[in-house]
């Protein structure tokens, strides 16, 4: 692999993980203060799936940002996206959304999935913390 690729590489996998980091870093302080809710969700206890939710979007984020288990933290991402995307477009509950109305923050979603793909097919690339 050229330096190039090398560092395109890097690059990539680092902006991928503060695109999830940034906002759940974010959601955690204003979740402390109570300014966010899940009236939209479905799940249950929100109380309980909320900080989880939340952490798991910052400690995967901080792995691909790290390099760190980076394919486990792209399937654990990939599965909150999946997760986060179903209940908001009423997949999995009664919300009456047309997929039409937010297409393209599920056409952004879908894209974050796909190069989550490549972070989960391909490993963490040249510059990682873990061997694997």
């Amino acid at each position: 692999m050229t330096w190039p690729m090398r560092f395109a590489a890097l690059g990539g996998r680092v902006v991928l993980g503060l695109v999830f980091l940034l906002p759940g870093a974010l959601a955690a302080r204003d979740w402390r203060d109570g300014r966010i809710g899940a009236p939209d969700f479905d799940f249950p206890v929100p109380e309980v799936v909320l900080p989880l939710l939340i952490g798991v979007q910052i400690l995967a984020g901080l792995g691909l940002v790290l390099g760190y288990r980076s394919r486990f933290a792209a399937l654990m991402l990939i599965l909150l996206v999946i997760f986060l995307t179903s209940q908001q477009f009423g997949l999995t509950g009664n919300h009456g959304r047309l997929l039409v109305d937010g297409s393209d923050l599920l056409l952004a979603r879908i894209g974050m999935i796909g190069g989550l793909l490549f972070v989960f097919g391909l490993g963490g690339g040249p510059f990682r913390l873990s061997r694997r």
